[in-house]
């Protein structure tokens, strides 16, 4: 069960606060073997991560998780839309000025056991979390956002690595 406000206490206790992520909310992850305690193992996470507005603490949307490359390519190298998150996959290893799979946490987050050293996101909303002029726009808690702002936030104030910019 997923609860739908971050101030369930079934959240609490059975997942893990990630990171917010600008348009998108703070990501909640579950284990299936330690539940709140991730064993950063592919096999154990729990493929659906809720994801909840940093406004109001209300569901904004689901981000479901393949832990291999799932977006295929066209004879001309183009990524080609097959309802995965447009992008080709997110590197399981946390490498710096890349997109790494643990930006969706926070704190240490070593992930290992992906089939091919991706994963891969899908992402439904259950709000406009994106549009501006949306009452339920996704700043993360901010007030404003410029370039070269991160657009990643961690209430605890631990990354996981260098936010992405």
């Amino acid at each position: 069960v997923i609860p739908t406000t971050e101030s369930a206490s079934e959240l609490s206790t059975n997942f893990i606060e990630g990171s917010c992520i600008v348009y998108l909310g703070f990501h909640w992850a579950h284990d299936v073997v330690g539940g709140a305690n991730l064993t950063y193992e592919a096999k154990n996470l729990m493929p659906v991560v809720p994801m909840y507005s940093s406004k109001d603490g209300t569901i904004n949307g689901i981000m479901f998780t393949a832990t291999e490359e799932k977006q295929v390519q066209d004879s001309n190298g183009d990524w080609k839309t097959n309802f995965w998150d447009k992008i080709p996959g997110i590197f399981e290893e946390n490498k710096y000025g890349e997109r790494f799979f643990c930006q969706n946490f926070c704190g240490t987050c070593e992930f290992s056991g992906s089939k091919d050293g991706y994963y891969t996101t899908m992402h439904w909303f259950f709000k406009d979390t994106q549009s501006f002029t949306s009452k339920d726009f996704e700043w993360c808690g901010k007030d404003d956002f410029s370039p070269g702002d991160s657009i990643l936030e961690c209430r605890n104030g631990v990354y996981p690595g260098n936010p992405m910019q």
